[in-house]
């Protein structure tokens, strides 16, 4: 076991008993931090999460990124994955997201997240750039990757945050990096 969970629920109540119960199955997470960054019924957890279980709850809502920063606090493991609370995991992806990263050298991965119609969700783009935007403006291009499936892992330029396995070391590295800056990550 070598993986973090953090979930933030934002009253997302309903939506988490069938992923905490599709994280239950997965024996690479060592640890799950759920915060609540609203009030809501807590969840009944599934056993074998129980034991490995942080709860986080917000007195006040805190944004994305200082919802995961509090929640790395916790993190003790080699790997740090960043859920949202209406996923579902047809099946493991952490064998494969963790081979991956070991194999490539890269310091975050995401797998192929389907939407509810069954197509791949656009999550995976191009970075952004004055003339990607002009195009995107005139209905050019949406500067998402175009992949199926099938395709090998590519380094995309920018990941949506629905999914993301990060390696502890560098999302410790870019935490200090972006706490040094005058840029606040909060």
């Amino acid at each position: 076991m070598t993986v973090t969970v953090s979930i933030v629920s934002h009253g997302h109540h309903s939506l988490l008993p069938p992923l905490l119960s599709d994280i239950a199955d997965c024996p690479e997470v060592e640890h799950l931090i759920l915060t609540l960054n609203r009030p809501e019924p807590i969840p009944t957890l599934p056993q074998p999460l129980a034991h490995r279980t942080t709860l986080i709850l917000n007195s006040t809502p805190k944004g994305f990124g200082a919802n995961h920063n509090a929640a790395f606090a916790h993190c003790r493991t080699p790997y740090f994955a960043i859920l949202n609370p209406d996923l579902r995991l047809p099946h493991n992806p952490f064998p494969t997201l963790l081979a991956t990263l070991a194999n490539s050298g890269a310091a975050i991965a995401s797998p192929s997240i389907l939407n509810p119609s069954g197509a791949i969700e656009d999550h995976a783009r191009h970075f952004p750039t004055v003339k990607s935007l002009l195009r995107k403006l005139f209905r050019q291009s949406d500067d998402r990757y175009r992949y199926t499936f099938h395709t090998p892992p590519f380094p995309p330029q920018w990941l949506a945050g629905i999914f993301l396995l990060v390696r502890h070391d560098a999302f410790a590295a870019l935490k200090d990096t972006l706490n040094k800056s005058a840029f606040d990550w909060k």
